[in-house]
């Protein structure tokens, strides 16, 4: 990591990580919950409902949090099957369906009835030595698996909520989630204490992507796990203890197309990464 790269970095970073442009992420739905219980069971549903563009994301997470009212960490628990199927009737997010949002509605409320909130079905497979969130995340998606009916598992769109950490995908949604439940820092949460900072990986998106190769953070083409240690490992060179924190800010230039996948001389003029980028 050269220091002109970490100086930019730090530019843009400065720049995007304000709490105003919350307002272009899935995250602007979850903290206007004032709970942490119920900020924690939204972001998960958020989290599980974030590919696509950002208008339809958020639209799809609002019709999906409606129905479980001002406080969806009371409401779950109590829901009968028959009310998981009217509470997600005639919802579609791309190939997450009725029967798909239903699921996790049972998931999570079986979840938060035997363990009182998410962060226990984590913190059980978390050490302090970890070398990442890994184990922790695997757990999680283990023990919300366990609450599923037979059978629910095997559908697309249930199983586009318990993305698979110990696998070879970059589980951007999972990732995404976890900073916002272990970051204390902008616009992040900091609900859960059984993981730190250090310890997060890259929530890697296709901005994250593109943008990470013209500033030479990975060489790799395919967006998987590899590429997502590869990044962290270069942010953990300018920050060890925040590698993340970079995320939001780097994120930020690609929704906002202020990094557009086409080459714009005037965007490029303006951009805090001008001068380390290879593009």
């Amino acid at each position: 990591m050269t220091a002109e790269l970490a100086a930019a970095l730090e530019a843009v970073y400065a720049r995007y990580s304000r709490d105003a442009l919350v307002q272009s992420d899935p995250l602007d739905l979850v903290v206007a919950y004032p709970d942490a219980a119920d900020r924690e069971v939204a972001g998960f549903i958020a989290a599980g409902l974030s590919f696509g563009g950002v208008g339809i994301i958020q639209a799809s997470i609002r019709r999906a949090l409606a129905p479980l009212g001002p406080h969806p960490a009371a409401a779950l628990p109590e829901l009968t099957a028959r009310d998981a199927k009217r509470f997600a009737a005639g919802f579609n997010h791309r190939w997450v369906f009725p029967e798909d949002l239903a699921n996790i509605y049972m998931m999570l409320g079986r979840a938060l009835a035997d363990a009182g909130a998410l962060e226990p079905l984590f913190a059980a497979g978390m050490t302090e030595s970890a070398e990442d969130v890994r184990p922790g995340a695997a757990s999680l998606i283990r023990e919300l698996s366990t609450r599923l009916d037979p059978g629910a598992r095997q559908r697309r769109g249930t199983r586009t909520f318990l993305s698979d950490p110990e696998g070879q995908s970059a589980t951007k949604r999972l990732h995404m989630y976890l900073r916002w439940m272990v970051r204390r820092r902008d616009v992040d949460l900091g609900l859960w204490c059984s993981a730190t900072p250090s310890q997060l990986l890259m929530p890697l998106d296709t901005h994250i992507a593109r943008i990470a190769g013209y500033l030479g953070l990975t060489t790799r083409k395919t967006a998987g796990l590899a590429m997502v240690l590869d990044i962290t490992r270069a942010l953990r060179e300018v920050d060890p203890e925040d590698p993340i924190r970079f995320d939001f800010a780097l994120c930020r230039l690609g929704i906002l197309d202020d990094c557009p996948t086409r080459q714009d001389p005037a965007c490029c003029a303006r951009c805090p990464l001008q001068t380390a980028c290879a593009r």
